[in-house]
């Protein structure tokens, strides 16, 4: 898992720069040095949780069966996940709020708005940074137990 949560730390440190080199102009981002600080949180969490779900989803599909993990499981997180509105922008369908709810990258996508972007109306950093350490626990606890079943008690 350690692993895991380098590589994602990794591909999000690449990536940041880049989204901000062709998003920058489009958005302001205001952050203060406080902010920094809660901004490499967030990153450190979310390489955990991607780790953990990685993890988890590996111990659940088989290698031969990872192409169809993208339409069952892939495409429903990634349109899902608050990344395109804000979880608040959802508020005239309900519905939508607690199905996106049950979207991990939604509280790591509304934890980063609040950073990067706090004139954005998004969900409280007090609310979304605990939502992603119980997200952490819960798929990765899973993972884990899956895990050492699979390799310790064949």
């Amino acid at each position: 898992m350690l692993v895991g949560i380098l590589e994602s730390f990794i591909g999000g440190a690449i990536i940041l720069p880049i989204s901000l080199i062709f998003m920058g102009s489009r958005i302001s981002i205001t952050m203060s040095a406080s902010m920094i600080s809660l901004l490499i949180l967030v990153l450190i969490l979310t390489a955990i949780i991607s780790a953990a779900l990685g993890l988890l989803v590996g111990t659940i599909v088989k290698p031969t069966q990872a192409a169809a993990m993208f339409p069952g499981f892939l495409m429903p997180v990634v349109f899902l996940d608050s990344i395109f509105y804000t979880w608040k922008q959802l508020s005239s369908i309900p519905v939508m709020q607690v199905i996106t709810s049950a979207d991990p990258l939604t509280v790591i996508n509304e934890a980063l708005r609040g950073i990067m972007t706090p004139q954005i109306d998004s969900i409280a950093l007090c609310l979304t940074i605990p939502a992603v350490i119980v997200w952490i626990f819960i798929p990765g606890t899973a993972a884990l137990k899956r895990f050492d079943r699979m390799v310790y008690h064949k």
